[in-house]
């Protein structure tokens, strides 16, 4: 048997810009584009969720039982900072890095 996983990008919070991509231990990545979602087939068991945005990576590490489905909810979102405010003003780019958040899918 299997369990899912998806991935929704349409927070608020995100840049609405710029690849997210996210990889499950080791299978192939998948891009989302704000506004999207994608979604992965796995074994019941440990796993690895990987983000990157080309630059930063984030790492969340979670359990799922046969059956279950988690969702996680992924985020470009801009640094903030001195370094930031230097970065935008020297060169027009925008520093900004991947965050998952684990999304409470238990209904009551």
């Amino acid at each position: 048997m299997s369990a899912t996983v998806t991935i929704v990008r349409k927070s608020e919070q995100d840049i609405k810009m710029r690849d997210f991509n996210v990889r499950i231990d080791d299978q192939e990545s998948h891009t989302i584009q704000f506004g999207q979602s994608t979604e992965f087939t796995v074994e019941p068991g440990h796993h690895e969720l990987k983000a990157t945005n080309g630059v930063y990576h984030t790492l969340e590490s979670f359990d799922i039982a046969e059956g279950e489905t988690i969702q996680f909810e992924g985020i470009n979102k801009q640094k903030v900072g001195l370094l930031s405010v230097l970065t935008v003003a020297i060169s027009g780019t925008m520093m900004y890095r991947p965050i998952l958040r684990k999304l409470d899918t238990s209904q009551g």
